[in-house]
């Protein structure tokens, strides 16, 4: 039975390393490789990796950092907090001893009195360091500033090298800028200027006529304004009437009646259309001479 086993066992082959073995090369899209990861998972094709992969992880910033103060700001009377008044008041001697008669209390006050001299001397010792601190961060600023200004005024007034003067392409001198300024010559500037300012206020005189046109209008019209109640009673009156006796009226019974109909034209015929054309263009003009006459619109 022994023998059956180990004879069974020795011819068993994997199949993953059967198939390896028989194709010279094994394609991830294979029958074997198809059967073990479904083609809708991103591992089905095989790409290259790195031998490590390279992952940064995110940091979380908890909180921020507050702005700290500034110990040189004039406030208060307009001095800051480093001079030697605010230093006197800040770290003053205390004006009494901390006595007691029990032995452990007087190691504690003695402690107390110690860590206070300590910390009196440390916030002395700390403001001059940063009064020092920002005279040299100052004067290093300034130094800096002033270096790098007389390097640039050099570069600006420094003359065209020879190499650049004959290879450069070929300026006419009118175009070239004038010395001392950095603007091309403008001769005709001053007229394109008076053109501006002409066109400018041409634009704004126009404006100003049609604003005043505008309110003069609005100053002819107001008169059919309803600014009232009564008014606005008795123009609902006339529109709907009263309940005892309403008005039922059509869209087209107004002071022209109803609009005409393609067979009363052509029975008109074309004298009729022509006149009443001339009649609409007639009272189109004697509206536009009303109201070059009176100043306003609507008057017609």
């Amino acid at each position: 039975m022994s023998q059956q086993l180990a004879r069974r066992a020795s011819a068993w082959k994997c199949p993953a390393c059967s198939a390896a073995t028989q194709h010279s090369r094994t394609l991830a899209s294979s029958a074997i490789h198809s059967q073990q990861i479904g083609p809708e998972s991103p591992k089905y094709i095989d790409l290259p990796r790195p031998f490590q992969e390279q992952h940064i992880p995110h940091i979380k910033k908890k909180g921020f950092l507050p702005v700290s103060r500034d110990i040189f700001e004039k406030r208060r009377g307009g001095v800051g907090k480093v001079t030697s008044k605010y230093l006197a008041a800040a770290t003053q001697q205390a004006q009494k001893p901390l006595g007691s008669t029990n032995e452990e209390q007087a190691a504690f006050n003695d402690w107390r009195t110690r860590m206070a001299v300590s910390r009196k001397e440390n916030l002395r010792e700390g403001l001059k360091a940063l009064q020092q601190r920002r005279i040299e961060t100052n004067e290093y600023l300034a130094r800096r500033g002033a270096e790098k200004h007389i390097e640039r005024q050099a570069l600006l007034e420094m003359k065209e090298r020879e190499d650049e003067r004959l290879t450069g392409p070929t300026i006419h001198s009118v175009m070239k800028a004038v010395p001392g300024s950095s603007n091309l010559p403008d001769p005709d500037r001053a007229e394109r200027v008076a053109d501006m300012v002409a066109r400018v206020q041409a634009k704004e005189a126009r404006r100003a006529d049609q604003r005043q046109d505008a309110l003069h209008t609005l100053y002819m019209n107001a008169k059919n304004f309803i600014i009232t109640e009564p008014q606005l009673d008795q123009h609902i009156e006339k529109v709907f009437g009263t309940t005892e006796q309403p008005i039922f009226t059509s869209i087209w019974v107004k002071e022209k009646g109803p609009p005409p109909t393609t067979t009363s034209r052509l029975n008109r015929g074309k004298k009729g259309v022509d006149s009443e054309r001339n009649a609409e263009i007639m009272v189109t003009r004697i509206g536009k001479i009303a109201e070059a006459l009176t100043g306003g619109k609507g008057i017609v």
